[in-house]
């Protein structure tokens, strides 16, 4: 079965400082693609007062190597219960 969908003609441009990238099609429609860093979660995390549990490669909770394509961070947070403070994990 043949494929009915075309692809858009298109460029795109590459910020990498910025943490984006830029679509342009060349009929005049944008969309931008952000992400954050490793490191720019991690500064979250610690800024949110939380704690670093695991940090893996991917949803399956593999090691992070450089060749993971995603970033799954696990991490704990203090609640105060009647009975004190416990720990509960959030994702």
């Amino acid at each position: 079965m043949a494929s009915r969908w075309t692809p858009a003609s298109h460029s795109l441009h590459d910020d990498v400082p910025g943490n984006r990238v830029e679509l342009v099609l060349d009929g005049g429609g944008t969309s931008s693609f952000w992400w954050a860093t490793k490191n720019a979660w991690l500064g979250l995390i610690d800024a949110a007062g939380l704690a670093l549990e695991a940090l893996s490669g991917g949803f399956d909770g593999g090691p992070l190597t450089p060749e993971s394509r995603e970033y799954v961070c696990v991490v704990r947070r203090s609640v105060a219960g009647s009975s004190g403070c416990y720990s509960e994990a959030i994702a």
